[in-house]
C-alpha cells in the first residue's frame, strides 16, 4: 500500500481542470442557451475574401425570406431575423430538444473597399449567401514591367 500526502490546498493543476471544465460548459450551445435565455441563437458565419469581392455566407436552417433582415447602415451590415418553434409548450413525446429557436442578430463592420451599392444576397437550401462586390480601384492589378 503506498501512502500518498493529502492536502487540503488543491494543487494548480486540479484547479485548472476544474476551470476547464467550467469553461467547456460556456463553449457549448445549449449550456450558453440556458444562461442566455432560450430566445436568442447565433447562426454560424463564414466570411471569405476573393480578388473581386468578399463572401458571407450564414447558416439558416429552417427560415424563409421573410424571417430574415439585413440592413447596411454606415458601413455595419446587420443581419437578424427569428427562427420561430416548431413545437407548443404543452405537446409531449420530447426527450431531447437541441436545435435552438427565437430572434437574433449579428453586425458585421464592412471594410472600404467594398461598393455596397452593388451588394446582392440570395438564399437556397438554408444557406444565405451575401456578396460584396469590391470597388474597383480596390482590386488587385497586375502591372507590366516594361524592360528596355
Amino acid at each position: 500500500m503506498t501512502l500518498v500526502r493529502w492536502s487540503a490546498t488543491p494543487t494548480f493543476e486540479t484547479m485548472r481542470r476544474q476551470m476547464d471544465r467550467l469553461f467547456d460548459v460556456f463553449d457549448d450551445d445549449s449550456a450558453r442557451s440556458l444562461f442566455a435565455g432560450a430566445s436568442t441563437w447565433t447562426p454560424r458565419v463564414d466570411i471569405v475574401e476573393k480578388d473581386d469581392e468578399i463572401i458571407l455566407t450564414a447558416e439558416l436552417a429552417g427560415l424563409g425570406r421573410d424571417d430574415v433582415d439585413l440592413h447596411i447602415e454606415n458601413d455595419v451590415l446587420t443581419l437578424s431575423g427569428e427562427r420561430k418553434s416548431e413545437h407548443s409548450e404543452s405537446q409531449d413525446g420530447y426527450t431531447r430538444l437541441e436545435r435552438q429557436y427565437g430572434s437574433f442578430r449579428r453586425e458585421f463592420r464592412l471594410p472600404d473597399s467594398v461598393d455596397v451599392s452593388k451588394v446582392t444576397a440570395n438564399m437556397s437550401n438554408g444557406v444565405l449567401r451575401i456578396a460584396f462586390p469590391k470597388r474597383e480601384e480596390a482590386k488587385p492589378r497586375q502591372i507590366a514591367v516594361d524592360i528596355n
